[in-house]
C-alpha cells in the first residue's frame, strides 16, 4: 500500500512525529511518501492518506485544515487517519483530552478511519540547572514511541478489515 503522511508542523514536534509513523509503516512494507502539507499538491497516487498537525490555542495547524478542506472529495475516496500533537506541561497532561474541534470536523467531513491525539509534553525546568535545560534542548520534544507502534497496528488492523470486507469475507473480520 502506498501511503501519504502529509504534516504541518511549526516548532517541528510534527514532523518527527510523523517521520515516526513512517518508519513504521515502512516496517510492515508499505511504500510511504513524507511531506509538509502545505506542498502537496496532488494525491491521487496514494492508496491512503495520515494527516497530522500540531494543536496551537485549541486550533488544529492550519495547514493541516487546509489541506483536509482542498483535499476533500479525494480523501472521502481512500482510507485516511488524522493526528494531532499537542504541547503539554507535565502539570496539565488532563487538557490532551479535551476535543480539538477542528480536529473532530475536519474527521467528520471526509469520514476518517480514525483519529489519535499524541502527547508531546514540555518538560518542567523549575528544578533544572543550565546543563539540563541545554540537554532538554537537543533532545527535542518527547514522543510515546509505544503510542506512535500502537497507532500504526491500529491502522494495519483498520486497513485488513476494510480489505477482508471489501472482497466479501466479513466472516474473517476479527471480532476484537
Amino acid at each position: 500500500m502506498k501511503f501519504l503522511i502529509a504534516y504541518s508542523s511549526a516548532r517541528g514536534t510534527v514532523a518527527g512525529l510523523a517521520t515516526s509513523i513512517a518508519e513504521e509503516l515502512r516496517y510492515q512494507n508499505h511504500h510511504v511518501v513524507l511531506l509538509p502539507a502545505r506542498t502537496v499538491t496532488d494525491i491521487t497516487e496514494y492508496s491512503a492518506v495520515i494527516v497530522g498537525g500540531g494543536v496551537y490555542g485549541d486550533h488544529w495547524h492550519h495547514d493541516a485544515v487546509a489541506f483536509v478542506n482542498h483535499f476533500a472529495a479525494e480523501l472521502r475516496k481512500r482510507p485516511t487517519w488524522l493526528f494531532s500533537v499537542r504541547s503539554l506541561h507535565e502539570d496539565l497532561a488532563h487538557e490532551l483530552h479535551a476535543p480539538i474541534v477542528d480536529l473532530t470536523r475536519a474527521a467528520a467531513t471526509i469520514d476518517a478511519v480514525g483519529i489519535r491525539s499524541f502527547d508531546s509534553r514540555l518538560h518542567s525546568t523549575v528544578s533544572l540547572d543550565e546543563t539540563g535545560i541545554s540537554r532538554l534542548r537537543r533532545v527535542g520534544d518527547w514522543r510515546d514511541e509505544v503510542a506512535v507502534q500502537e497507532w500504526v497496528g491500529e491502522i494495519e488492523r483498520d486497513r485488513r478489515i476494510a480489505l477482508l470486507t471489501s472482497l466479501g469475507l466479513e466472516g474473517f473480520v476479527p471480532t476484537s
